[in-house]
């Protein structure tokens, strides 16, 4: 027994077969770590992927709920103005398009306009009297008058009574009525702040009573754009507010023809105010055009004919 594991111990071929033996083990162990490393990496891939996928799905949800971008402005208005020869002979013309030139004012084309006399809704009311027609809206905000034909029936003038933020646009205003109007075709009073008054076509009807086109008592912004304001006796917009903070959004507009009443002054805007409340007046891109008439005056007046500073 004791020569046996001698021999055992000491034979060469014992030996190789005990080594060869370890290296089957060691090798079998490393083929299995390199197994289990590569599992370990292949999950940790897809953990990683998985993670990116999340995180990029998190990231675009996130802008996919982001609030839409805000609505593109309105078109520009139709080419082709009303006096497209206007500056034919100027050596030097504005390099913008010219409103009443190189585009029209006024009512859109192809507008559809309703009776003055058929209005009705909230706060409106339609007085339909042969001589003193008119259209008032009391105590409603954020009332919109389109598409409203004030010249028939001899024509009719509209006034907003504590209602805020009224809109008056694409609408036609005129006839002989309106030279009987002892204040302004459309007018807002103290309490209805922010009018608007934009696309419509307002003919003052030629010499008359009337102090303006367009009054504005209360504060907020008034905006007069894209209009066709002609023939009128004295005015245009008079901003009367009283110690409360206005602005004024003037633009774009085509003049012409004013001072037509005799004794009567020709201001394309006129301020009388007693506060210096005003935050901004913003009048740039308007076309005057004007003829000799019954009276003459400053166009746009940039002071106030209160005690208030503009």
């Amino acid at each position: 027994m004791v020569n046996y594991i001698f021999c055992k111990a000491r034979c060469p071929i014992a030996a190789v077969a005990a080594e060869f033996f370890r290296w089957t083990i060691v090798c079998k162990y490393v083929r299995l770590e390199e197994k289990m490393k590569g599992r370990l990496l292949g999950k940790t891939r897809s953990a990683l992927m998985l993670l990116m996928f999340v995180t990029a799905q998190t990231y675009f949800s996130a802008l996919a709920q982001c609030p839409p971008p805000p609505p593109a402005p309105p078109p520009p208005p139709a080419p082709g103005g009303q006096h497209p020869a206007l500056l034919a002979s100027y050596v030097l013309r504005p390099p913008w398009n010219v409103p009443g030139v190189d585009y029209a004012v006024g009512i859109p084309a192809m507008t559809t306009l309703t009776d003055w006399q058929l209005l009705s809704g909230a706060g409106i009311s339609v007085n339909a009297a042969a001589t003193n027609g008119y259209v008032r809206v009391d105590n409603t905000s954020n009332v919109v008058i389109s598409g409203v034909d004030f010249s028939l029936h001899g024509g009719a003038y509209l006034f907003f009574v504590n209602s805020p933020n009224p809109t008056v646009t694409n609408s036609n205003f005129g006839g002989a009525n309106l030279a009987a109007v002892l204040s302004n075709v459309i007018s807002a009073d103290s309490n209805s702040p922010g009018l608007t008054v934009s696309y419509n076509t307002i003919d003052g009807g030629g010499a008359g009573l009337a102090s303006s086109l367009v009054g504005a008592a209360g504060g907020g912004t008034t905006t007069l754009t894209y209009n066709w304001l002609k023939n009128f006796p004295q005015h245009v917009l008079e901003q009367n507010t009283q110690n409360v903070s206005y602005a004024v959004i003037y633009r774009n507009n085509l003049i012409e023809q004013g001072a037509m009443q005799s004794g009567g002054h020709l201001n394309f805007l006129q301020f009388d105010t007693n506060s210096n409340s005003s935050s901004s007046v913003d009048v740039e891109y308007n076309t005057s055009y004007q003829i000799k008439q019954a009276s003459a005056g400053e166009g746009y007046q940039f002071y106030a004919n209160g005690n208030g500073l503009v």
